[in-house]
């Protein structure tokens, strides 16, 4: 295999040597998760010859205890060729969901067709859908519809979060088995890259587009938003599809439901108003109700969840796997980067939706800023 053409077989010798000395085990036993670790977590001695010594590796990679030390010793290589080794790797999926909330994109050039076919089709549906609506008579549509193109986003939207929360929630499964900290981030997974390129095919080809066309989705931090997490997802898709994605590009999508609800109601409600119509005051009502649902939410996940998830599981297993990251260490800081700004932006949102909730308290409207109806 390629792997001793970077690191000679005395370093591999003395390396295994090393990891059976019970001195060195405080130094890679904290790549296991502080949060739970195999019980039979025992150092192991090997023999140091040639033969022997690929033997060893080779138990070394079926066993799950070693998961951290083979991912550190399979990643000395160098970071330009990160990209051709992803694409050409096939790493197993997480199946702990059955059928379609476990699909898979084995590879990264897997990835990039999932990507276009998701984003194409959905650019495809959304102006199909357009253009049926617009040949209805205004009085046959439905007041939800009114603003198409807004609508429809809104619409296809919907559909692409519930997708994604659906493929996420594998992440509780692995949280719930005290999965060791290096498999978390170290260990490739295929549904990960499924589930990573299904999103940036979706911000890239789709929503990224709509958000120049469509007046209403153009602010500013909306538009950073949809940038920062398509390109996390391009880095998931493409170089290392980590199994934390499966909550920072899925499960916490939960809280964006009744979100995308909201705005599909305040948006009819308004178009309602403007032209007098009957059901507008039937629809304000809904629009009301969804947002304290929409707000208790927001909080829960993207202000409770979302920061214990940073603050409690990511950075602690980062700080213990990034020192045997090799070659992926730069990959792992600028996501870490991104998590942390991705963070400030939920308390930034956080702290418009208490401002809104106090508007409405005092009799206003409590309509939140633009940007945190936006997805």
């Amino acid at each position: 295999s390629s792997w001793h053409k970077v690191v000679a077989p005395v370093e591999i010798s003395s390396e295994i040597t090393s990891l059976s000395s019970p001195a060195s085990r405080r130094s890679w036993t904290p790549l296991l998760s502080p949060h739970k670790r195999p019980a039979n977590t025992q150092p192991v001695a090997f023999p140091t010859s040639t033969m022997t010594t690929k033997i060893a590796l080779l138990l070394l990679h079926s066993l799950s205890v070693a998961d951290a030390y083979s991912a550190n010793l399979a990643l000395r290589r160098p970071l330009r060729a990160l990209p051709a080794r992803a694409a050409r790797a096939r790493p197993p999926a997480t199946m702990l969901l059955p059928g379609v909330l476990a699909p898979v994109a084995p590879t990264a050039a897997a990835g990039y067709k999932v990507a276009l076919t998701v984003g194409g089709a959905a650019a495809a549906l959304h102006v199909g859908l357009v253009q049926l609506i617009n040949r209805l008579p205004e009085k046959r549509r439905p007041a939800i519809l009114a603003a198409p193109g807004y609508a429809v986003y809104k619409l296809i939207a919907l559909a692409f979060c519930a997708a994604f929360v659906a493929v996420g929630f594998n992440w509780y499964v692995l949280e719930w088995s005290g999965v060791a900290a290096a498999e978390l981030i170290l260990v490739p997974d295929a549904t990960v890259r499924w589930l990573a390129a299904a999103v940036f095919g979706s911000m890239v080809f789709w929503d990224l587009p709509c958000a120049i066309f469509i007046k209403r989705l153009r602010g500013f931090d909306n538009i950073a938003h949809h940038v920062g997490m398509a390109l996390a997802a391009w880095l998931a898709m493409t170089v290392l599809p980590l199994r934390y994605a499966f909550f920072f590009l899925g499960a916490q999508e939960l809280s964006s439901l009744p979100i995308i609800l909201y705005d599909l109601y305040r948006n009819a409600a308004e178009k309602a108003e403007e032209a007098g119509a009957a059901v507008a005051e039937r629809l304000a009502a809904a629009r009301d109700t969804i947002q304290l649902v929409a707000a208790a939410s927001f909080v829960a996940v993207r202000g409770v969840e979302f920061s214990r998830m940073v603050f409690l599981r990511y950075l602690p297993d980062i700080w213990v796997t990034l020192p045997g990251a090799g070659a992926y260490k730069p990959v792992l800081r600028v996501a870490t980067a991104l998590i942390l700004i991705y963070e400030a932006l939920q308390l930034f949102w956080l702290y418009n939706i208490g401002i809104a909730m106090v508007d409405r308290a005092r009799g206003g409207d409590g309509a939140p800023p633009a940007a945190v109806s936006q997805r």
